[in-house]
């Protein structure tokens, strides 16, 4: 893990999301893998933005961001810094980047003009709620085996060589990678 990257003020970066999600007219959940101090938690309530604690496979300091704009969910998860606030703000930076290449920049990629195109590599399968274990159709305690088996069977049919899509088979390959980073590769 690494020391502190941002020197983060956590009231700041929760304050930055919401301007940032106000302006996209999205919705946002925050997942913590641990505890969070109770200021925070309060500042997170006044916020009115929805959070857990605890959240498996984040680590004691990870943090992840799911957002949902258009009925279509987005996540950022970050774990590299000690402190929760950094990786909080590391997330929160890069939403905002993103969004202000897109929004104030116009950035767009070649031949696309669309919010999907900057933010698709981090789009959700379905609603954005489902766990990578539901994604998958294995059990929450399954085995590299039953993992890598469900994957292989997944990535078949999603492949946009076999009639699946892009964005689908992008989803299920996320999936595969967050259950191997929880089992630790």
């Amino acid at each position: 893990m690494a020391s502190r990257r941002f020197r983060a003020d956590f009231g700041k970066a929760v304050a930055d999301l919401c301007s940032t999600l106000a302006r996209m007219g999205a919705t946002a959940r925050i997942d913590f893998g641990g505890n969070i101090w109770e200021y925070e938690a309060e500042i997170l309530r006044r916020s009115g933005l929805e959070y857990n604690v605890n959240q498996p496979g984040l680590g004691l300091n990870g943090v992840r961001i799911t957002f949902w704009r258009n009925d279509r969910g987005y996540a950022y998860e970050a774990v590299e810094f000690a402190p929760e606030d950094d990786n909080l703000r590391a997330c929160q930076r890069t939403i905002t980047a993103l969004y202000q290449c897109f929004e104030d920049y116009k950035v767009r990629r070649v031949g696309v003009d669309n919010f999907d195109a900057l933010f698709g590599g981090f789009l959700l399968l379905g609603d954005g709620r489902r766990e990578w274990w539901e994604i998958l159709g294995v059990p929450q305690d399954a085995t590299k085996r039953q993992i890598l088996k469900a994957f292989r069977a997944k990535a078949i049919t999603e492949h946009p060589d076999r009639g699946g899509s892009e964005e689908r088979f992008a989803l299920v390959q996320s999936a595969y990678d967050q259950a191997m980073d929880s089992l630790g590769r």
